[in-house]
């Protein structure tokens, strides 16, 4: 039976878990390495999840984060290389860091749309990820936050973008076009590194080309012919 807090999930192989209604929080790593589970349905009464709450559940495929939920701790299902769709609470305010890092088959990110800050690696690794429009919302978005996304073929980021970490979009290989946003203040390097595909940057003003010259392929910054 569950407590309020949950500390730690002790089920026996059960491939499908219900947490009981009345739950609040789920503490640090309460599911971590259970590989059996495939599906867990969350309380409409949750609130938070600790950090690495699900890493390493490698067979979980889905799973609907509640509206009530305002905090999802870094790493929470790091590694869940099964998970292939996840709905994020509307008013969420961060993906921390390494939050969906080494999810390899999720495909689809619902939700998220008042979201501030992606993490240092939030998304990073998940290759099959074909769209995240949650990234027209954003403020922050952290190092490496989608390196390694390489199904993702164009970006769109929200005006109010004001810093980008470096190698933010590293390696991913399909991407074709991004849309930065007019006033960003901050601009890692290597944003687009080993982003062969990339053909076009919206938004790659003269200022932001002198101001930050590391951060885009140099293809990109040369005096047109």
């Amino acid at each position: 039976m569950f407590s309020l807090i949950l500390e730690r999930y002790e089920g026996a192989g059960e491939a499908h878990v219900v947490v009981s209604e009345g739950v609040t929080r789920i503490l640090d790593k309460a599911f971590a390495g259970h590989d059996e589970i495939q599906s867990i349905q969350l309380p409409d009464t949750l609130l938070s999840i600790g950090e690495s709450a699900f890493s390493g559940c490698t067979a979980l495929k889905e799973t609907r984060i509640p509206e009530s939920v305002f905090e999802v701790g870094a790493r929470a299902f790091l590694g869940c290389a099964a998970l292939e769709r996840v709905t994020l609470p509307h008013d969420l305010f961060e993906v921390g860091n390494a939050t969906f890092t080494l999810c390899t088959s999720l495909r689809e990110v619902e939700g998220g749309d008042y979201v501030h800050t992606v993490g240092i690696g939030a998304f990073r690794s998940c290759s099959a990820l074909v769209a995240l429009p949650l990234m027209e919302h954003v403020n922050i978005i952290g190092r490496d936050a989608l390196a390694g996304c390489s199904s993702i073929q164009e970006l769109t980021l929200a005006e109010a973008v004001i810093s980008i970490g470096r190698e933010a979009f590293k390696c991913c290989h399909r991407l074709q076009q991004v849309k930065l946003p007019v006033y960003v203040e901050e601009l890692g390097d290597d944003l687009f590194a080993a982003c062969g595909s990339l053909e076009r940057i919206e938004g790659l003003t003269s200022r932001l080309a002198e101001d930050f010259p590391n951060a885009f392929p140099a293809r990109f910054l040369e005096p047109p012919s």
